[in-house]
């Protein structure tokens, strides 16, 4: 038995450009695939989220190579995202990848199992002025000895609304585009 398994994203029809052979990601990397439409013209994308092994996940994004021809076209790396999200090694520290049916995905980092200060995350990405940003910020921190501490906030980035714990706020819309998104970029309004 291999002790490392490899998988073939091409089943996805995911193809790196100038390359012969399917890109391959070490199936114990591989955290998740969420599908997505980029831009006016719907055009199909997948975001791959991988474990980096240094404590973060990375984000690939591929998009359908519009110049190929047929039904099926090959996706081109558009967006190689080191350090999307905190994965840890232990349970409850994990981070992971969902479609939202449309024109957007969302990328979910939590530490829900170790220590006392627990936390959840959720970046949302669409597109944005031809490009990727984080259009939308969730987060939710509570502290296992106080009940009192910690708080939540869920915010669109792109009209300027959302709650903080649990009241309605506004701000200045400020999506943030995804090459500069970092946890430091974390909206005021999340920070607790």
């Amino acid at each position: 038995m291999l002790r490392s398994a490899v998988v073939a994203l091409s089943v996805a029809g995911l193809i790196v450009e100038g390359r012969a052979e399917p890109l391959t990601i070490d199936v114990e990397r591989l955290l998740g695939v969420a599908s997505f439409y980029f831009g006016k013209q719907a055009q199909r994308g997948r975001a791959v989220l991988v474990n980096n092994n240094d404590g973060d996940a990375d984000l690939l994004i591929y998009l359908e190579d519009r110049n190929a021809s047929g039904v099926n076209r090959p996706m081109k790396l558009a967006v190689n995202k080191k350090a999307v999200a905190f994965h840890g090694a232990m349970g409850g520290m994990g981070a992971s990848i969902s479609g939202n049916g449309g024109h957007s995905f969302a990328v979910h980092s939590e530490n829900i199992g170790v220590g006392r200060n627990k936390w959840e995350k959720k970046i949302t990405i669409g597109e944005r002025d031809g490009g990727f940003a984080v259009i939308g910020f969730t987060y939710k921190s509570f502290d296992g000895l106080d009940p009192k501490a910690g708080g939540s906030c869920d915010l669109n980035l792109g009209t300027g609304r959302g709650k903080r714990n649990g009241k309605d706020v506004s701000f200045s819309p400020a999506p943030i585009k995804l090459a500069d998104w970092s946890d430091e970029r974390t909206p005021k309004e999340c920070k607790f």
